[in-house]
């Protein structure tokens, strides 16, 4: 017999599965005679997009009743995905029986998003049955799993049920012995610091985070020349920014990240004045300056658009991050209008270029490339796209950033990505994962992965640091790290299990 593939959705709980994480397409895989298995860690791959109103605010949707149907109208396998849209909170829209969303796939790794079609009308549904694409009611459940709330199945060939496990199934770590892999009892490397990063200059590591141990005032950095060093008790803090009335640095001291621009170091960052209202700032540290003496860094200064006049406007920014490709350079930070309050429009990414030698000032206009449109990315009220940093391989550019509620275990690290031969101002070039790419689920004792970084050590392995919980809500924010690996094709892999 054939191997069987399930697409499904689950039924929302209390616990780790609210209505924005289950009303969404997961996929399992079985053998007959063998046991099933849910793939991405029974977490949603295919998740509804959010509305944006004429107020620019995200009007979440999720879905239901999926089903899957093979298309056989040209020469290699194409396989059909559909579902009905409903709204956040369950309640069904108003629109005719025979819309649904529709999503192309040839392997269920890769999918054309198709959005709302009528089956009826579309070139390649419309031969298809209807009661296979929109059925009248729910049919019992062939998944054996009981938290499954609707199911459907279809035979796949064997080939691309291997394929579909090893994509999905985490890696297994491979150990070199090059540094300490960080097993989970490691955790927390550091508690009470969030929005980790390491940087290594001139061939030593240095570490600095936002301090939730001093309500976020403040930067201190610690230097070593092991890794494992960073975190040991009696390593020294060093501080090189802290609260100054009199510069309008008063709170919000958050996401600080250094970062090597026109051959300068420099510290990226938001901070506040007296009232509560981040803005992405930096400072350059002075030539021959030492990046742990606070009087070796020149003043800050608060980034500007090209106009000479600042970024921000009606809203706040933060989380600015920077990488260069082409010889150009790019910052890429988060923006939100009327944060937690009425006509929030949720936290969103922007882009623009800048130059080298100045670049507090952009040389573009900002361009948006990601809003939190995904069930995963809009939950627990936060509605979030933050926290991005790079990751440049030889071929392409991969952008992280995270979702969900940056205090609890919702929050979860999200990827975008295009070709260095790209255009990185050209939005529509980026690929979005419809998934986080880590998460909760993917952890042991661990909760809420998120506002990550990337560095390698002196043998050139690359690590991801970010912060998690250890707890699912109410834990402080704390630093912990683990080595990523890349798949043939050069994508990373960020789940990863230790032997």
């Amino acid at each position: 017999m054939k191997p069987e593939l399930f697409v499904y959705t689950r039924i929302p709980n209390d616990s780790f599965c609210p209505p924005e994480y289950g009303n969404s397409i997961h996929l399992a895989v079985s053998v007959q005679g063998g046991t099933t298995v849910p793939l991405n860690q029974n977490e949603g791959i295919l998740y509804a997009e959010a509305e944006i109103s004429r107020e620019n605010q995200i009007i979440g949707k999720s879905l239901a009743q999926p089903a899957i149907v093979l298309l056989k109208d040209g020469s290699e396998a194409e396989y059909a995905i559909v579902a009905k849209r409903i709204n956040h909170d369950g309640t069904e829209e108003v629109r005719a029986a025979s819309e649904r969303l529709l999503w192309l796939t040839k392997d269920f790794i890769s999918f054309e998003k198709c959005g709302l079609v009528d089956v009826t009308q579309h070139p390649r549904l419309r031969v298809i049955p209807m009661e296979d694409l929109c059925p009248d009611k729910e049919e019992e459940c062939p998944y054996p799993f009981p938290d499954v709330s609707s199911c459907s199945r279809i035979e796949i060939e064997t080939g691309l049920y291997e394929t579909m496990m090893h994509y999905y199934l985490p890696m297994q770590d491979k150990h070199t012995g090059c540094l300490h892999e960080w097993p989970a009892d490691s955790f927390p490397l550091a508690s009470g610091f969030a929005d980790p990063v390491i940087f290594l200059w001139e061939d030593r590591y240095y570490y600095i985070a936002t301090n939730d141990n001093t309500g976020d005032i403040g930067f201190l950095v610690r230097e070593a020349d092991r890794v494992e060093d960073l975190f040991l008790p009696d390593t020294p803090r060093h501080l090189i920014l802290d609260k100054n009335v009199e510069k309008g640095l008063i709170q919000t001291f958050w996401a600080p990240e250094f970062h090597v621009i026109g051959g300068r170091v420099y510290l990226l960052f938001a901070v506040s004045g007296h009232t509560f209202d981040p803005q992405c700032h930096m400072m350059r540290l002075k030539e021959h300056g030492s990046i742990l003496c606070a009087d070796d860094w020149e003043d800050p200064v608060r980034v500007r658009k090209k106009d000479g006049t600042f970024l921000g406007g009606k809203g706040i920014t933060l989380d600015m991050t920077h990488f260069s490709n082409a010889g150009n350079s790019y910052l890429v930070w988060s923006y939100r209008e009327h944060c937690m309050s009425e006509g929030d429009t949720g936290s969103m990414l922007y882009i623009a270029s800048t130059d080298p030698e100045q670049p507090w000032r952009l040389t573009s206009d900002p361009v948006l490339l990601s809003r939190p449109l995904y069930g995963w990315e809009n939950v627990a009220g936060t509605i979030n796209n933050e926290g991005p940093y790079p990751l440049v391989t030889d071929n392409r550019i991969y952008l992280t950033y995270s979702g969900g509620s940056a205090c609890n275990w919702t929050y979860a690290i999200g990827l975008l990505s295009i070709g260095r031969d790209e255009d990185p101002l050209d939005a529509p070039r980026w690929k979005k994962s419809p998934y986080p790419v880590l998460s909760t689920a993917d952890l042991d004792g661990i909760y809420g992965p998120g506002h990550n970084s990337f560095f390698q050590d002196k043998n050139g392995d690359t690590y991801i640091a970010y912060h998690g919980e250890g707890t699912a809500y109410d834990s402080p924010r704390s630093t912990m790290l683990h080595r990523i690996y890349f798949r043939e094709n050069g994508e990373p892999v960020f789940r990863i299990r230790q032997n």
